[in-house]
């Protein structure tokens, strides 16, 4: 009785490869309660813009593309598609592609294989991952399946009238670090000619586009000139220009998005373009 019991033995074997097996069968990964595509974006703020983006989009082309609005309208967020926040430099651990079974290794540096565990990926990224020694091979793995902004990051894509907002609602009238003055700028339309488009292809963030205003208003006295040892207010955070208190930045942007009227830039109607067809590619 003891060797009928030792006869078969129990063999465990890893099934990644039938994946394409299970496409042929019909088997998509909303079948297994898994969204059917994902879209990897840096962290919180980048989905919460793009959420806004993806609405925006739908109907700006309600008014221009009848036939094309009625195929995007239907994709339904958790479903046809979901977000997954890779958290910047975190971008570095992943692989998009599998050469074989053997070549996974969680122990490695650079070890997590994102398709063992999320559906077809594509990928936004800040356009400064383009100097990186990682991108080529990134680049290589997901081939057009990443997507790049057009300026340093996400916010470099936003509506100009809201960033205008926003330099009124921080800017203190005497554009001094010094704490205390809580009184801010009034806005005025001679103020306008200050803002041009140039943030929305600039290497830097926001925050430096909004600090070189500020230099401007200086210089023509709108702001006055620094005197002994004042220092300026600044609306950057470090080198590359990041916008200071990044998080509450985009809910208050967030929030004018859900309350006024406004347009999608050409680079975030790039991007919205990306993001569907990918999508629709995946939801066939």
């Amino acid at each position: 009785m003891n060797d009928e019991e030792n006869k078969y033995e129990t063999v465990i074997k890893r099934c990644d490869g039938d994946r394409t097996v299970l496409q042929t069968l019909g088997v998509s990964p909303s079948s297994v309660f898994l969204a059917n595509c994902t879209i990897w974006v840096e962290g919180i703020t980048d989905r919460l813009y793009f959420v806004q983006y993806l609405k925006k989009y739908l109907e700006e082309l309600k008014e221009i593309d009848k036939t094309k609005w009625e195929d995007y309208s239907r994709f339904i967020d958790g479903y046809h598609y979901a977000f997954v926040e890779y958290q910047g430099s975190n971008l570095e651990h992943w692989d998009f592609e599998v050469d074989s079974l053997e070549a996974v290794d969680s122990s490695k540096n650079k070890g997590l294989n994102a398709i063992l565990i999320t559906s077809n990926a594509l990928v936004i990224a800040d356009a400064d991952l383009t100097k990186k020694p990682r991108f080529n091979e990134l680049e290589k793995q997901l081939g057009d399946k990443i997507a790049i902004t057009q300026g340093k990051e996400t916010e470099n894509s936003l509506p100009k009238k809201f960033l205008i907002k926003k330099f009124f609602e921080m800017c203190p009238d005497n554009g001094l670090a010094k704490q205390g003055n809580k009184k801010k700028l009034d806005y005025s339309d001679d103020y306008e000619k200050y803002f041009t488009d140039s943030y929305q292809t600039s290497t830097k963030g926001v925050g430096k586009y909004f600090d070189n205003v500020l230099s401007k208003m200086r210089k023509d006295g709108v702001i006055p000139k620094l005197e002994n040892n004042e220092k300026s207010f600044t609306f950057s955070n470090g080198k590359q220009g990041t916008i200071k208190s990044k998080t509450g930045f985009c809910r208050d942007i967030v929030e004018l998005m859900q309350s006024e009227s406004w347009k999608l830039t050409p680079s975030a109607t790039e991007l919205c373009e990306s993001i569907f067809q990918h999508i629709k590619a995946n939801n066939y």
